[in-house]
């Protein structure tokens, strides 16, 4: 999965985001202010379009540690916000950026362009 890396996070945050990234994918799909709305969003602890389960599981992972997940977007214009367990870093992607990532083994170490080397 190639990534960009993006701005430093915003000022306030509910949690740390770490280094920001995008997938190529979604950066080619998504307009800039849908992103950085979206980024907001999740910062501020505004989980998107989760069930009650998933917003649960996000609360105790941004209370107690473990990866966040947000969801925006309907149709082909749906895309993840994920940061990780550790705060180091968080990424947005598109759902086939997961599954395609996950099916070449990279989804724990994505190809990051752009970022430090």
């Amino acid at each position: 999965m190639n990534t960009t890396q993006l701005l430093p996070q915003p000022v306030r945050t509910a949690f740390p985001l770490g280094d920001i990234y995008i997938t190529e994918r979604a950066q080619q799909r998504l307009s800039a202010t849908r992103v950085i709305n979206a980024l907001a969003r999740h910062a501020q602890g505004d989980w998107g379009d989760l069930d009650a389960e998933d917003i649960y599981a996000n609360e105790l992972a941004s209370e107690f540690g473990g990866a966040i997940l947000s969801t925006y977007g309907r149709s082909d214009q749906k895309f993840w916000v994920r940061t990780d367990h550790e705060r180091l870093a968080t990424i947005v992607m598109l759902p086939e950026d997961y599954v395609s990532s996950f099916h070449a083994g990279e989804i724990s170490t994505p190809e990051v362009s752009g970022g430090q080397p």
